[in-house]
């Protein structure tokens, strides 16, 4: 058992993943590790697996994964991590408005608008649903209610990056 913790310690980074079988003999208590040669960059492409993460069921859970794989460029599977997080608990604000932000991307921006609506009817003070709902609204064509969506965002936010990319929207749609 000291061979194979030993063999596990001393595995360099790049080696994590699946692949060549490591086992040290022992009968019932044999331990199996599993290694591959990956690159680091290799592993950071990959979507996130969220295995050590199954037993936290949480609404909260759910939202976060779903952020995180957004920002990977996965937003089918963030769209279902979303909509669990909405099943768990329907009055989950911030739920829809990233899954709204989903919709947006997909250009679903009817579903980005309902989304929006939903998390506003919930908090009228979510900077996000109103971003997202302006943005699909100036999608459609529909410019004013974009202008009041975004100028009701940059009242409520102090995130100094939202509110630049606000700012610089709104000059774009008034020239």
């Amino acid at each position: 058992m000291k061979r194979a913790i030993l063999v596990l310690a001393i595995l360099p980074l790049m080696f994590i993943g699946k692949g060549v079988s490591i086992t040290e003999p022992g009968g019932e208590e044999s331990i199996s590790i599993t290694a591959a040669k990956s690159s680091l960059p290799e592993l950071m492409s990959r979507p996130p697996n969220f295995r050590a993460f199954d037993s936290i069921e949480s609404p909260e859970s759910h939202l976060n994964r779903g952020i995180i794989l957004v920002e990977k460029g996965y937003l089918e599977k963030a769209l279902k991590e979303f909509t669990l997080a909405i099943e768990m608990n329907p009055d989950y604000s911030q739920a829809y408005a990233n899954r709204a932000g989903v919709y947006l991307r997909q250009g679903e921006f009817q579903q980005a608008i309902a989304d929006s609506n939903t998390a506003l009817r919930l908090d009228q003070n979510l900077a996000l649903a109103y971003l997202n709902r302006g943005l699909a609204y100036a999608s459609r064509g529909s410019t004013l209610i974009a202008i009041g969506d975004f100028q009701k965002a940059l009242s409520l936010t102090k995130d100094p990056s939202l509110i630049t990319r606000l700012t610089t929207i709104m000059e774009a749609l008034t020239q």
